[in-house]
């Protein structure tokens, strides 16, 4: 009988270790109890204690908190009364505490955190000479030389960010390269770190000193599997963080930086998941509070689409840096975004026929379906709306939405037919009234103009007039009267062709009521203005 062959375990729900995936946050570094208590990994509980009820003490005095064994790279701002107990509480537990430790430094084996130099050069605030030392370490002390190193780095690169994202955006340009260099190389060394079966031994030798119940063995296979999703979570959710705070480019740096650490698959794809989970519900809340606007005001629904449209951009540009373009979480959250905004567009549609208004937001919807069906359902409904746009939008000007109490009606007739009859002819055609759209802008200038054009016929009458009757008795009077009423008259003609030329929009030339398609057409077919033959 045939053993089978031993295969690295995948990631899976049963194998992940929750403590550190809690630790998964851009603030992963400023939440690492030894960090804030200023001890090494491997100090005992009594060390613990005394540390936090001495640190407390001067934090409730407000005094200066003396520097502990362990102090490297303090937090900027010390850690208050309740950080320091939560601290504390935390290493009271057994796997929190591994949790703690495996994000902080280790003493290379076989010395004590004391007796490390490494340890001692970063007390001491030299951490060129720590890294230095190990990136000479050899044999055992290698593999976690190289956990020190990627705990280094990552830090280095978490606190980097975090640092662009408290001040203005900008092109980042200088400090973007010296980032991606500290990511880089933590992702590199956490490659390393993960595939080094020494480091992993060592881990399980922790667990062994710990000797606590809630602790089994299997912690170490629960934390290397567990590990690369916590890598990835803390930078997907930073990449979210910093698109929500303005700062583009350097969420799309670090977009890139998630898609190119090496991460595995299924790893990457939980931290994904993970990642966008308050994404999707905020969508979800979005697309529930356009909805109810649009149902509760229908003909001011266009604006509860474009609430809804608005709202939106900012969660799915999260969404298409953290997920593929093909990925069905993405896609599902844009068709289901688009759906909705289209049910508010249509409730507005059907209550107002407003279909410019209504076709630019249709517009603005069609980019974000993904799926066949809803681009289907956008499409149909966009036709719709643009054949209805053609019948409401005034013909002469075409950019105002016609008023159909101002329609312009044209009635023509053709295929006229005289057929003898007894006692005379019998003559039969066909007609149709068609009406042109028209908005109130345009029946306003044409007032207007009309109203010009009659001025200036009035005035031209009335200045001949004067002449002649001036010139009867002068000549001088006569030719001036006539002088002035030729300037005045050319100035109104010039201004009354100005005028025509300046329909509605200026960079829209004004059509003929004569080209509106159908007249046109039936013009062509040879029929002619009225409703009857002359004499029929």
């Amino acid at each position: 009988m045939s053993t089978p062959a031993r295969t690295h375990p995948s990631a899976s729900a049963s194998a992940t270790f929750e403590p550190l995936l809690e630790l998964a946050t851009p603030q992963l570094y400023e939440q690492i109890a030894f960090r804030l208590l200023e001890l090494p990994v491997h100090a005992s509980e009594r060390e613990l204690e005394r540390r936090r009820e001495l640190m407390e003490k001067a934090a409730r005095s407000a005094l200066p908190v003396p520097a502990g064994a362990g102090r490297i790279l303090p937090p900027q701002s010390p850690a208050d009364e309740h950080a320091l107990r939560a601290a504390s509480h935390a290493l009271q537990d057994a796997q929190q505490r591994l949790a703690h430790e495996f994000f902080w430094f280790w003493p290379l084996p076989p010395a004590t955190a004391a007796a490390d130099p490494a340890l001692r050069h970063l007390v001491a605030g030299d951490a060129t000479a720590a890294r230095e030392a190990w990136r000479k370490a050899q044999g055992e002390a290698a593999a976690v030389a190289a956990h020190n190193l990627a705990v280094w780095h990552h830090l280095r690169a978490l606190e980097g960010e975090a640092s662009l994202l408290a001040g203005p955006p900008s092109n980042e340009d200088s400090a973007a390269a010296d980032l991606d260099a500290e990511w880089k190389a933590a992702h590199a060394l956490w490659r390393k770190v993960l595939a080094d079966d020494v480091f992993w031994a060592r881990v399980g030798e922790r667990i062994r000193q710990i000797d606590d119940a809630r602790l089994p063995a299997s912690a170490a296979h629960g934390l290397r599997e567990t590990l690369p999703v916590v890598l990835a979570l803390s930078l997907a959710r930073l990449v979210a963080r910093a698109m929500d705070s303005g700062h583009v480019a350097q969420a799309q740096r670090l977009g890139r930086r998630l898609t190119e650490a090496g991460f595995d698959e299924a790893a990457l794809e939980q931290a994904r998941r993970i990642a966008t989970l308050p994404v999707r519900s905020l969508c979800k809340a979005l697309r529930q509070e356009a909805n109810e606007r649009a149902r509760a005001d229908k003909p001011h629904a266009d604006a509860a689409a474009e609430w809804l449209l608005e709202r939106a951009a900012g969660p799915l540009a999260v969404l298409d840096l953290l997920l593929p373009p093909t990925h069905p979480a993405r896609q599902a959250e844009r068709d289901e975004l688009a759906d909705a905004a289209l049910g508010c567009v249509i409730d507005f549609h059907n209550e107002t026929l407003r279909a410019r208004r209504s076709l630019a937001l249709i517009d603005r919807i069609v980019p974000l379906a993904c799926g066949s069906a809803v681009q289907q359902r956008i499409e149909k409904n966009h036709s719709n709306v643009a054949e209805l746009l053609e019948d409401t939008t005034c013909w002469f000007c075409n950019c105002n939405d016609a008023d159909q109490k101002h329609g312009v009606e044209v009635k023509l007739f053709g295929d006229v037919k005289h057929e003898p009859v007894e006692g005379g002819t019998r003559t039969t055609w066909r007609h149709g009234t068609y009406t042109v759209p028209r908005c109130g802008e345009c029946v306003a200038e044409e007032q207007l103009l009309s109203l010009s054009g009659r001025l200036a016929l009035l005035v031209s009458t009335l200045g001949l007039g004067a002449a002649v009757l001036l010139f009867q008795r002068s000549e001088v009077w006569g030719l001036a009267a006539g002088a002035v009423t030729v300037f005045v008259s050319t100035w109104m003609a010039v201004r009354d062709r100005a005028a025509k030329q300046r329909r509605c929009r200026p960079e829209i030339k004004r059509r003929a009521r004569d080209d509106f398609p159908p007249v046109k057409e039936r013009r062509a077919e040879g029929w002619l203005f009225g409703d009857r033959p002359v004499g029929a």
